[in-house]
Formats: structure tokens, C-alpha cells, sequence
């Protein structure tokens, strides 16, 4: 948003540079040592404060500006419609129908243990040749 050239003015100073980001950060940390390019660059941490920051300014720049067309007061005795969001339960299982499929998984579960452990033995007790 603040990168682009909105009013068409031409840079040709400090006062209105057409590198955005290096000039934020330049003046957001009192430093050039983000932009020095002699120095190592910078930890993944220490760039995303200095971004959280400048963005943050940014945004209460943006409102700060921008406050009367955004909020409008509305006509006395307005009703707004909204909706509410609450969680509920979707899936209604009585207990004794989750015991029921419980057993019959657990069945399942017990009867194909069973068929692979007497293919195991078979396999096992048979004679090699």
C-alpha cells in the first residue's frame, strides 16, 4: 500500500525517497545497520520487529488519517443486523449406540489379528524345504 506512487509526485530528496522500505527501517531503529550492506545481514527476529513496527505505524498512520470517512456516525435508533457464532454439536450418538459400535470395531479388530496370526503360525510351522 505504501509503495505505490499515489499522488504522482517525483523523488528527488530525503524528504520523499523512493526506496520506502530502507527509509522505514532506516528511521524506525535510529540505524543503518539493516541496510548497510557491508555488515551481515540481518536474524530473521530482528527483521520482523523492525517490520511489526514500521507496520504498525503504518496502520495507525492509515486510521489516524483516514478516521472521519471510516467511521461514520449512524442515524439515532439504527438497527444493524449481525449474527451471532456460537459453537454446537453436530453429531447427536446416544451411548449405548457408540458401545455398540465400539464393539463391533474392537470385533473387527480382534477377528483380523486372529486370521493374520493363524497365517503367521501356518507359515511358520510349515516345512522348508
Amino acid at each position: 500500500m505504501y509503495q505505490t506512487n499515489i499522488i504522482g509526485a517525483f523523488w528527488h530528496s530525503d524528504a520523499f525517497p523512493s526506496d520506502f522500505n530502507n527509509y522505514l527501517i532506516e528511521h524506525t531503529i535510529n540505524s543503518s545497520k539493516f541496510i548497510d550492506y557491508m555488515q551481515p545481514p540481518p536474524t530473521v527476529e530482528e527483521a520482523g520487529r523492525v517490520f511489526s513496527a514500521i507496520c504498525a505505524k503504518l496502520f495507525a498512520i492509515t486510521i489516524g488519517t483516514n478516521m472521519e470517512p471510516l467511521f461514520v456516525s449512524s442515524a439515532p435508533n439504527t438497527k444493524i443486523q449481525g449474527t451471532i457464532i456460537k459453537p454446537t454439536i453436530r453429531v447427536f450418538v446416544s451411548n449405548p449406540m457408540c458401545i455398540i459400535a465400539e464393539t463391533i470395531l474392537a470385533l473387527y479388530c480382534i477377528m483380523t489379528n486372529c486370521c493374520l496370526f493363524e497365517t503367521a503360525l501356518e507359515d511358520f510351522a510349515a516345512p522348508s524345504n
